[in-house]
């Protein structure tokens, strides 16, 4: 039996009209990441749903639309923060993400812009003799040194044409 890994970014779900951030029209147009994704930006609008600790980042709150002020802290007493990765910060499960990715005989990503590290390096950890799939409408640099099959479509159109050709 293959083992199948599949990456997606912010085109998986643009067809169902969530915008994108990168792409003509995105959300980076309408917003300075440094004001959205920073803790900069973090502590000039703190409405996010929820939080997490400071020194523990299993331990995470609902908190609904409450502010996070300082002084607000986790059962083991160290400061509350929106349970987001910002720019700049560690993934909090890259290493399984890597280990997962190491073990593929299929790697597919689907709609994403392979911009945004260090999820878009996950497809530098694909064995050599993995199948290599990138699916989404756009132009996408890939690595030259990786054999990468292209399918230029959406997601949804691209998925039932990678199906088919895994099948056959």
């Amino acid at each position: 039996m293959k083992k199948l890994v599949i990456l997606t970014g912010a085109g998986m779900s643009s067809e169902s009209g969530i915008r994108t951030f990168r792409e003509t029209g995105g959300l980076w147009e309408e917003y300075d990441v440094t004001e959205v994704a920073s803790p900069m930006g973090w502590w000039k609008n703190r409405d996010l749903t929820k939080a997490r600790s400071t020194a523990d980042p299993s331990l995470i709150y609902e908190i609904g639309y409450k502010e996070i002020k300082p002084g607000d802290t986790c059962k083991k007493g160290s400061q509350l923060r929106p349970h987001i990765v910002w720019f700049g910060e560690a993934v909090p499960v890259m290493d399984e993400a890597v280990q997962i990715t190491s073990a593929a005989d299929i790697f597919v990503v689907i709609g994403s812009s392979l911009n945004v590290y260090p999820a878009a390096g996950l497809i530098e950890y694909a064995p050599e003799n993995a199948s290599l799939w990138l699916i989404d409408p756009n132009e996408v640099i890939i690595p030259a040194y990786r054999k990468v099959e292209v399918i230029k479509a959406k997601a949804s159109e691209g998925v039932r044409i990678l199906t088919e050709r895994l099948i056959h």
